[in-house]
């Protein structure tokens, strides 16, 4: 007999639905009455009717299902607003299995004493039935326990044995009920760079309920899980982000933002934007007016500033993953002569401009002109701008400098723009002439200065020609020896440039050739150790090399195993077991070579993600929607809720933060990473993207620098720096 079948007969045994007949005061409520407008996936969802009975001795509720509609028990959901979130088959006072239909009349109990529950239900709580099964989630159902303490008992009151007089009852005054709407206001759909759809609202109240749908070139619903709540000043700023894959017109229309009484504050108000990435995905097409990407040739492919090279040779070829030209220290590359208006980037009439690529310095210095102090040129349009490198004391890194009349950051900065030698990196310059100056390093803002005064006209026809990793481009071999290294991609806009475009300018190149991908799954786990990872891929583990791609050691799974997790920590490869649908997984801690298990953690849940650091282990627990963190013997330390998120999954720890991955499935779904502190803040949620059977989170890792885990096709991948 399974551990499923054994709990119904025990409950079957006693008679869960008696469960009604708590001693105490309740209250029955009827869910027609207090659910907010739903959307349900089919006219048939729309008919389920649920009622609750709130214990208030006991502090349980009881859900009873009235029938109304077809559903299965695996497909719906009981949530809390203090961010539990439990299967209706998992809920140890069900005895319905989760591959079958609840029948009319079936009930569920929620309190402290209650199996996947185990908390009391406090007055302060909303309580929802999400149906999760396909589409959306659509709530079926809401309860928030009446605030008043005089309640009408569904119990007979006992007869007493004496003659004492009962007292006279006395009337209780009964608090108004909150029936005040929240006020919503600035509800907004931007498009802040790629395909990326940003939506936001304000409100007076803060809300328990929140769905926004999205219609247009790809339809999309955003519900409360979705949004991340902020509240600086005492009004409530709620906030989503959706990765759309399509371009073209979107339409979010605000549906529902219900405080906890469910009271519904939305009108239904509809805002639209249209997102025009370009056909190949490059971020501000419309204000990029030179590029070159150094595959093959010198050659501008988006305006006319093509480059050659007026001395030497150029070498085209992949270095270090990535398509590049090198220059050697023989190169004189210069952009073809004439005033080039548009590429006079600090004339004092230009709003704004923004210039960079992908570097990489070799371990030698820079050319010496004139005698001057050693540097990399980059880019150069003589006495307008200068963009360069120096060497630090340590010439095995180097630091960026920009000047123009009479500015120069070295004056300002203190080491935020340096970077090793024999690295790919990414740097952006934004500029605006007489006002302010901003550099990004792989994607993040490293400086900026608000207060420069610097500006410059263009030049002569001759001296404004600009140079490309030398002088002046010409035979004079102290002008052309300027710098040693590979580029790639470099890139001029006309605008100010955003930091989210800048970061999605990065996010890209990272993606497409930079060797930060490989061709291994990161679904199933995924775990680091000294420059190699550990993922599961077809009843094996394998242990891959980062930097060659190559399986250097695998072993089979442990024997009839669920794989969910991977982590590297003391030595130790460990290994997330859900074994079935009983929820009762384990732990188990193996030789990181052999494959051997050395110990096992046991579990009343099935184990979702594993991460390891500062000598704990961190495991995910959906039936509570929390993380758990246990000592390498198995003794549970801590745990915190993490409340809005959808089947969490992917797990790592990194220089004493927590990132957590969600892994959900439907029309509209959205994956995201969240970093928590080790007491459970959310520090940020990033990285959100739609989620089909290849895109969600399903396996994280950390190195000292980087976040690793799956790409949009489920390949390891680094996702993002990390500090």
């Amino acid at each position: 007999m399974t551990g499923q079948q054994t709990r119904r007969n025990y409950l079957r045994a006693l008679g869960v639905t008696s469960v009604l007949g708590l001693s105490g005061c309740s209250q029955v409520i009827d869910s027609r009455e207090q659910t907010s407008v739903t959307d349900a996936p089919t006219s048939n969802l729309g008919g389920a009717n649920f009622t609750f009975e709130y214990a208030e001795d006991s502090q349980q509720v009881t859900i009873r299902f009235n029938g109304g509609a077809d559903i299965i028990a695996g497909d719906l959901q009981v949530r809390s607003s203090t961010g539990i979130q439990t299967g209706w088959a998992q809920l140890g006072s069900t005895i319905t299995g989760p591959d079958e239909r609840i029948s009319a009349g079936s009930t569920a109990v929620l309190g402290e004493d209650i199996l996947n529950w185990g908390q009391s239900v406090s007055l302060s709580e909303t309580i929802r039935v999400v149906h999760v099964g396909r589409g959306s989630p659509a709530t079926l159902g809401r309860f928030t326990p009446p605030e008043n303490s005089t309640l009408t008992s569904t119990v007979p009151p006992t007869e007493t044995a004496t003659d004492t007089p009962t007292p006279a009852p006395t009337d209780t005054p009964t608090p108004e009920p909150d029936t005040t709407a929240p006020s919503i206001s600035a509800f907004s759909i931007s498009n802040p760079s790629g395909q990326e759809l940003r939506t936001s609202f304000e409100s007076t109240e803060q809300l328990a309920a929140i769905q926004v749908s999205i219609s247009g070139a790809e339809p999309a619903i955003l519900t409360t899980g979705d949004f991340v709540e902020t509240s600086p000043n005492g009004t409530y700023t709620y906030e989503a982000t959706y990765e759309a894959s399509s371009d073209g017109e979107y339409t979010a229309t605000l549906e529902q933002a219900a405080d906890s009484s469910g009271n519904d504050g939305a009108t239904d108000t509809s805002v639209t934007v249209s997102v025009q990435s370009s056909r190949d995905g490059i971020v501000a097409q419309d204000q990029l007016i030179s590029r070159w990407p150094f595959e093959e040739d010198l050659a501008d492919t988006v305006g006319d500033n093509d480059a050659s090279a007026a001395i030497g040779e150029p070498e085209f070829d992949s270095y270090a993953g990535r398509s590049a030209v090198r220059f050697d220290g023989d190169l004189g590359v210069m952009i073809n002569e004439g005033e080039n208006p548009e590429l006079s980037l600090m004339a004092a009439e230009n709003a704004g401009s923004s210039f960079g690529g992908w570097i990489y310095f070799d371990a030698e210095t820079g050319g010496h002109p004139n005698g001057d102090n050693t540097r990399h040129h980059i880019l150069r349009n003589d006495a307008e701008y200068n963009f360069t490198a120096v060497p630090t004391d340590n010439v095995d890194s180097f630091q960026f400098q920009f000047s123009s009349d009479g500015y120069n950051t070295r004056e300002t900065t203190d080491g935020e723009m340096t970077v090793p030698s024999e690295e790919w990196h990414h740097f952006f310059y934004v500029l605006v002439p007489e006002s302010s100056i901003r550099f990004y390093l792989d994607g993040e803002l490293v400086f900026e200065d608000t207060t420069i005064s610097a500006s410059a006209p263009t030049e002569t026809a001759y001296w404004s020609h600009e140079t490309i990793g030398s002088w002046y481009g010409t035979g004079n071999p102290t002008w052309y020896n300027l710098f040693v290294g590979k580029m790639a991609d470099l890139r001029i806009y006309d605008t100010e440039l955003s930091g989210d475009e800048v970061t999605q300018i990065y996010q890209n190149g990272s993606d497409s050739e930079s060797g930060s991908s490989n061709s291994h799954t990161a679904q199933h786990g995924l775990a680091y150790h000294d420059d190699h990872v550990f993922v599961e891929s077809d009843g094996e583990i394998q242990q891959i090399e980062l930097s060659s791609d190559d399986v250097v050691n695998s072993f089979a799974t442990p024997r009839n195993s669920r794989p969910t997790g991977l982590a590297y920590g003391d030595g130790s490869l460990w290994f997330a077991d859900g074994i079935d649908g009983d929820y009762d997984g384990e732990i188990l801690e193996l030789d990181p070579e052999t494959g051997e298990t050395r110990s096992t953690i046991a579990s009343s849940w099935d184990p979702r993600g594993l991460a390891f650091g500062d000598g704990s282990l961190w495991a995910v627990d959906i039936t509570a929607n929390r993380i758990v963190e246990y000592s390498t013997e198995g003794t549970e330390l801590s745990s915190f809720d993490t409340p809005g998120v959808t089947w969490g999954q992917g797990l790592a720890y990194a220089n004493g933060s927590i990132w957590l991955g969600n892994n959900c499935s439907g029309s509209g779904c959205t994956v995201s990473l969240r970093e928590y502190d080790t007491d459970g803040n959310l520090l940020q949620q990033v990285e959100r993207r739609s989620s089909d059977s290849t895109t969600p989170y399903g396996g994280l890792a950390a190195t000292n620098t980087e976040l690793l885990g799956p790409d949009t096709v489920g390949n390891v991948s680094v996702l993002r720096r990390i500090e």
